[in-house]
């Protein structure tokens, strides 16, 4: 047997094994269709609110972060605006006194 059969052997007994599963679990459910659908919705729309708010949570103290790190580098641009500005006079006052000997 060469691996291509395997392979197929091994999924058709898987997919199998898979509806045999569900045939079991439909012929032995403990509630009816309509309480299990309701509990699974109960149980997806408690999982999609838990994973809501961590997002939102995880949203707002991303944008807490980057308006930190941009004030940041606002006050750092700031400083070196005034640093050139400052160099640029000093250049400026320079070579007017050198220029006006």
């Amino acid at each position: 047997m060469n691996n291509s059969h395997a392979y197929r052997d091994s999924a058709q007994t898987f997919f199998l094994g898979l509806m045999a599963g569900g045939a079991a679990a439909v012929l032995f459910a403990p509630l009816t269709g309509s309480e299990t659908r309701h509990r699974i919705k109960g149980a997806v729309q408690i999982r999609t609110d838990a994973v809501t708010k961590e997002i939102r949570e995880k949203a707002i103290a991303t944008r807490d972060r980057t308006n930190g790190l941009m004030a940041g580098c606002k006050a750092t641009l700031s400083l070196e605006k005034s640093r050139i500005t400052s160099a640029l006079d000093a250049a400026r006052n320079a070579y007017v006194r050198t220029a006006s000997r």
